[in-house]
């Protein structure tokens, strides 16, 4: 008798113990899960989650505005505040959030409306926006390329590139967990296949995929229609208004602070 109450003993501690596994099994499985509805916010914090630097704070203060704070939905990942740039070097120092003149942040709010309207499972990321002069001319300055060819990779500084007076911006097109979609190149592409003016023919001699074209559609057409033009030599690259309309319209960014604007 005492050999079968211990056997049955036995039998009810296995099933106990099999049964709390299960359970603690089963917790860290949903343990492991939670939260990855939340992975792409961890790739694009709110703004206000991002302590603001202070170029950012500098920025604001000439009334430049930070394009996040209008559309939390744009992913920023600013290429010359990092050294994953064709210079290798950070230009921005403690910059992360893009900043553009008022007028034109709401041509982009509104080109990420369009987008998201017609591709809800489509958002815009923003490369580069406002670029200090002083920026411009350490581009210049960092370029390992000859003079004489050098302004086909940096706009020469006493040109005023339109990002100087924050009235352009370099953009292109993400999927809601901040996957880029194929565009023919990389941002900071020099060669024909980043051109706009002959895609056509890069298609066609397999220099990029139909798919990359495409794409490219998508980004010009909301852009276009929200009051910004493409140029001819680079895809991501697209400007608010003309030069002379900047000249007349916004103040010269000459630095990244008031103590460094040369």
């Amino acid at each position: 008798m005492k050999l079968i109450r211990l056997k049955y003993w036995l039998i009810g501690l296995l099933f106990v113990l099999f049964s709390c596994n299960q359970v603690n099994t089963g917790q860290g499985i949903d343990e492991a899960f939670d939260g990855l509805d939340d992975a792409p916010e961890a790739l694009m914090p709110a703004p206000e989650k991002l302590p603001k630097s202070e170029t950012a704070l500098y920025f604001e203060s000439l009334g430049l505005v930070d394009v996040q704070s209008l559309d939390s939905s744009i992913f920023v990942d600013l290429k010359y505040a990092g050294e994953a740039n064709f210079l290798k070097t950070n230009l921005y120092g403690d910059l992360k959030r893009a900043y553009l003149q008022a007028d034109v942040a709401e041509k982009l709010v509104k080109a990420s409306n369009l987008l998201q309207t017609e591709y809800p499972e489509l958002r815009l990321l923003v490369w580069d926006a406002v670029r200090p002069l002083s920026v411009q001319q350490r581009m210049w300055d960092l370029c390992d390329v000859p003079l004489n060819r050098r302004h086909w990779y940096v706009s020469p500084p006493e040109k005023r590139s339109l990002h100087n007076f924050g009235a352009a911006v370099d953009v292109t097109v993400v999927t809601t967990d901040g996957k880029c979609l194929e565009m023919g190149t990389d941002f900071d592409h020099f060669s024909d296949t980043a051109y706009t003016v002959n895609e056509a023919e890069l298609v066609k001699i397999g220099k990029i995929s139909k798919i990359a074209h495409d794409n490219r559609l998508i980004l010009r057409s909301v852009m276009n229609e929200a009051g910004f033009s493409s140029i001819d030599y680079e895809w991501w690259h697209f400007n608010s208004c003309s030069r002379n309309a900047a000249k007349s319209k916004y103040p010269l960014i000459f630095g990244l602070s008031k103590t460094k604007n040369n």
